[in-house]
């Protein structure tokens, strides 16, 4: 339930990833700012060391949960890259092998392939929750219906090794769509992103505490540029992990590559 509502409602978008994140850090900033402001000089010395030992610890933390963060979410960006070549490949594959199909078997397979890399690459930038992504997912499986009744109606008249060699090409096809998915529901679970935004509130709390500790007032370093970084950090974080949207997506351009191509020989 968590983990839906941030998709659909939070992370969807890197504009609202960044305004709430950066709103969030900057008054928590503010708020320890303002706490340590309301001490007299005398306690103000005397948090001072602890203050900075604690903000130590805690940046550690920190820099070890952005780490992991980020870890998770390139992991499965790159896993999602790989399975776009992996299927664009499956595809290829199957499109060859059909040519061992009699007339009427391939008459049918590869319109059929053609029409489901279109689908796959409308439906790729789309949310999962979007209208056009149900109706592209349910284009492409009405096309995998409709090669494998074909298929079995080759198999049935023409039982050989080609034809096996078609079957096992267009089962991995179709196992490869069950693939990519459950990659495209595979994010950073939501316990995470809320434990780093609190440990990055807890710092930037922390950082503002220790400057209103100090004599000096405020400092740009610790109450502008410490939360606008993590901001940022924790909005590309976000981006990576959610490659439907935003600056940073997961290339179709091997799909394209092979639409282009078959669309030639068909």
């Amino acid at each position: 339930m968590l983990d839906t509502f941030l998709d659909e409602k939070i992370l969807n978008s890197d504009w609202i990833v960044l305004l709430v994140v950066g709103t969030i850090l900057f008054l928590a900033t503010e708020f320890g700012f303002r706490i340590g402001q309301r001490h007299t000089p005398e306690r103000r010395k005397a948090h001072q060391s602890q203050s900075s030992s604690l903000q130590g610890a805690l940046l550690g933390l920190l820099g070890l949960l952005l780490g992991f963060t980020f870890a998770m979410s390139a992991g499965r960006f790159d896993a999602r890259k790989q399975l776009v070549l992996d299927e664009a490949n499956g595809i290829g594959t199957t499109w060859l092998r059909a040519g061992y199909l009699s007339d009427p078997a391939r008459q049918v397979i590869r319109p059929a392939l053609i029409d489901y890399i279109d689908a796959r690459l409308k439906g790729a930038s789309e949310r999962p929750w979007s209208d056009i992504f149900r109706q592209q997912l349910a284009r492409s499986e009405q096309c995998q219906a409709t090669m494998w009744r074909a298929t079995l109606a080759e198999v049935k008249a023409h039982d050989t090794p080609s034809v096996s060699l078609f079957t096992a090409s267009l089962n991995d096809l179709i196992d490869l769509d069950g693939k990519r998915q459950a990659a495209s529901r595979n994010h950073v679970p939501a316990m995470v992103w809320l434990l780093l935004i609190v440990v990055s509130v807890t710092v930037c709390g922390t950082t503002g505490y220790s400057t209103g500790l100090g004599e000096s007032g405020r400092h740009a370093l610790s109450m502008i540029v410490l939360p606008a970084l993590l901001t940022i950090v924790i909005t590309i974080i976000a981006d990576i992990d959610n490659p439907r949207r935003g600056l940073i997506t997961v290339s179709q351009q091997s799909m394209i590559e092979l639409q282009n191509t078959v669309k030639k020989y068909k």
